[in-house]
């Protein structure tokens, strides 16, 4: 009765607030069932977006009317039980099949872990609150369910983080293989990723791979490149987004001993690794573009900079690589790889809206490591 008449006495603008929580779970519930793909999971969800919208209209009748629709209100509390004991059977029932390390640890990765760490912070305060203050005024109203509506928004933001990245391109047998040890490169798993150390010591290339591609697909041709004499660091994401690791490179030149260290990034990758390259110029000897540009200047004196791409790549901007030339340093080259196209580099099969190549990847990472090695062992 309390609560009742806190809200008869309520703004309309408190009761909106309120349905915002209610849209959030929504969205969040929603994609969660999309990762999850289960039926039992997404009934679960539908009563509990249902039982939210349920209470949502009864403080709408009740703010505006006067009305007590008390259905609206008593269904709240049947509707969630049911749902969530739903979404629960649906997480036990699929328990085998889900990754739970591969979730654990992208929920804790930056800056997922950040949203996360929020959504609950506000959780917390909003029980704590609850408790402390005078829950039948409506002041105490607001400052509960806007933590709540912050809360909400933080989780499905991190849930929407999640969702994005499981929509990765994920590498084939060739690119798993090529994780293994071959005659001359020892493939080793580090921190950041993993090295591919070949016969050279001077030469290392670090690699930012392409948006929303699993790093490993990458593996054969960094394999390739480090039997050359180049060593290759091909470094892990967080969402498979490589905005997310920019100053990973430094790291690893902290890490490591080389005379000559080149940035290397495929599509956004290459645009993440510009933006490193553009601010540590003096502490590296190169960039090499793959099917990407850079959005900052490059020019430097001893600084060089080689630019691949294929002819019917159906996803690179032409025109955005014929205006980054003016970014480039005096030693540049650019080379056109007659049929192929934007996916090739990696071994993860066809990328949507890319262009249908006319020679297969082999030949076109085979043309894009003789490039690489003209730029760096000339």
């Amino acid at each position: 009765m309390t609560k009742k008449k806190v809200l008869s006495e309520a703004s309309l603008a408190m009761t909106i607030l309120d349905a915002f929580p209610v849209l959030f779970f929504s969205v969040t519930m929603v994609l969660v069932s999309a990762m999850l793909q289960s039926h039992l999971f997404t009934i679960g969800a539908v009563l509990c977006a249902l039982g939210g919208t349920g209470k949502v209209l009864w403080k709408l009748l009740l703010t505006i009317r006067k009305k007590d629709v008390r259905f609206l209100n008593l269904q709240f509390r049947y509707c969630m039980s049911i749902g969530f004991g739903f979404m629960a059977a649906a997480l036990f029932i699929h328990r085998k099949g889900i990754p739970w390390f591969s979730v654990w640890e992208t929920m804790t990765a930056f800056p997922g872990n950040l949203l996360f760490v929020m959504g609950f912070f506000f959780f917390g305060m909003m029980i704590l609150l609850s408790k402390k203050l005078d829950m039948s005024t409506p002041k105490a109203n607001w400052i509960e369910e806007t933590c709540n509506c912050i809360g909400q928004l933080f989780i499905m933001l991190g849930v929407l983080l999640c969702w994005y990245a499981s929509g990765s391109y994920a590498p084939d047998q060739t690119a798993m293989d090529a994780l293994q040890d071959s005659g001359e490169v020892l493939v080793k798993e580090i921190e950041k990723g993993y090295l591919f150390d070949g016969p050279g010591d001077e030469n290392a290339i670090i690699f930012y791979p392409g948006g929303l591609v699993d790093y490993r697909a990458y593996a054969p041709l960094m394999q390739q490149i480090a039997g050359t004499g180049i060593d290759c660091f091909l470094v892990r994401m967080n969402y498979n987004l490589a905005f997310f690791g920019i100053n990973k490179a430094q790291e690893l030149q902290i890490d490591y001993s080389y005379r000559n260290w080149y940035m290397m990034g495929h599509s956004l990758g290459g645009v993440a690794a510009a933006s490193y390259a553009a601010g540590h110029l003096e502490e590296l000897t190169g960039i090499i573009f793959l099917a990407s540009y850079p959005t900052k200047s490059l020019q430097a004196d001893g600084f060089r900079a080689l630019s691949v791409y294929g002819s019917n790549d159906g996803l690179v901007d032409r025109g955005a690589i014929e205006e980054s030339r003016e970014k480039m340093p005096e030693d540049y080259r650019e080379v056109c790889i007659e049929g192929g196209s934007h996916a090739q580099f990696g071994n993860y099969g066809s990328q949507k809206k890319d262009g249908v190549p006319t020679i297969n990847a082999s030949e076109v990472q085979r043309q894009t490591i003789d490039a690489i090695r003209d730029c760096i062992l000339r």
